[in-house]
Order: structure tokens, then sequence, then C-alpha cells
């Protein structure tokens, strides 16, 4: 009886306190509880401040957030991204007008972009190589007014950046060799895009994507 009575009254046995911390994983919203068992005698529940766990093992405590909605920003393709490298030869002017200036396009659809980036070969002064990014949507049966899209102008002997074409058509340079020697333009794509086949509008310099070029030393 003493003994049963001692066991009712008074004393607990061991139950596991539960202390329960919430982590934020990487950049998403939705917490997550990690709890620790201690033995202690009662059930407790303990909830710690919030903290945010980082690689460098540093501890910042998050007071809150702001949800931005990036839908507006995100566009899913059902064909995977593609990359290409394309040499652009320009002759000299002095040597022959025919050469010395050409357009090189890709086509797009509207809401598509690509990352690009171009250097050139052969050249002394930026000032001697002239360009205009640019898009255009020709005439045809569902176009009756031709648009054209302007996104840079200027010289130099590099450019890098990224267009997302606003209208459907083919997007792409006009490049101008003012110097006095041949000029190799070294230009890497890649996004959602397709290649214009050589002599099509676009691309009526034929010009052959992934072929290497060298400037001639003859």
């Amino acid at each position: 009886m003493g003994d049963a009575e001692d066991a009712g009254a008074g004393d607990h046995p061991e139950r596991p306190e539960f202390v329960c911390r919430p982590l934020l994983l990487g950049n998403r919203a939705a917490w997550q509880y990690r709890c620790d068992l201690a033995p202690i005698r009662g059930l407790v529940f303990a909830i710690e401040p919030p903290t945010l766990m980082v690689s460098s093992n540093r501890v910042a405590k998050m007071t809150k957030y702001e949800t931005v909605d990036g839908a507006s920003s995100h566009r899913s393709n059902a064909a995977p991204f593609r990359t290409d490298a394309i040499d652009i030869p320009l002759g000299s002017p002095e040597a022959a007008r025919k050469g010395s200036e050409l357009e090189y396009k890709v086509q797009m659809k509207a809401g598509d972009s690509l990352v690009y980036s171009w250097t050139v070969s052969g050249l002394s002064d930026p000032e001697n190589l002239y360009y205009d990014l640019h898009g255009e949507m020709p005439i045809g049966p569902q176009t009756p007014v031709a648009k054209v899209v302007e996104y840079s102008k200027g010289t130099g002997a590099e450019s890098h950046g990224v267009l997302t074409a606003p209208i459907p058509g083919v997007h792409g340079w006009y490049l101008q060799n003012r110097s006095t020697k041949p000029l190799i333009v070294h230009l890497k794509l890649s996004g959602f895009y397709e290649l214009v086949p050589p002599g099509q509008y676009g691309n009526q310099a034929g010009i052959v994507a992934n072929v290497a070029r060298g400037l001639s030393t003859g």
C-alpha cells in the first residue's frame, strides 16, 4: 500500500522534453522543426526563436520576410536551350565593299531569351567596329506592317548581355568593319532561339555556325 501510494503521488517517471527549433531551408518560406529529446521530470515543449542556418555556420536571426511574385519573370519552354559559336568574318572596306558589313541574326519567338557574348580578332582600335543589335519582324501574311525593335548600338571590341524578344522574328547584329584590315567577330550564344539557314533573311551573308575561322595571314 505504502509503495503504491508513494508511486501514485508526488514522484513522476521521467518523460522526454521536446526542444523544437524552427529551421528555414534555403529561401523557402516553409518552416521545419527539429526536436531534441532530453530526460526531465514532466512533459515540456519549448520553442526557441527561429534561426536561419547558413553554410558558414553563422546564425542570423530572421525577424520577417516579404514574398516577391516571380511568375511574370519566369517562362517555361518545351525545348531545351541551345548553345552555338559563330565566327563572323568582316573584310576590309578598302579591299572590297562586299564583306565589310553584314547582318547576322537568329530566329526567336516573342518572350524567348538568349545570352550573348562577342569579341573581335584583328581589331586595334575599338572605334573601328560598329554594331547595331536589333530585332525585325518582316512583312508577311500575318504581319501587314513590319516592326523593328532597337536594343543597343555603338562601337567596341566586345559586348556581353542578355535579351528577351518582345516580338517574333529575327534578332541579332548589323556589323560594320571600319578598319583597314579584315576582322573576325567571335559570337557565342546560349538560350532559346533557332539558327537562320545560310542565305535566308537574317543570314544573307551565308554564315555557318559552329565552324571555327581564323584571320588569313596571306
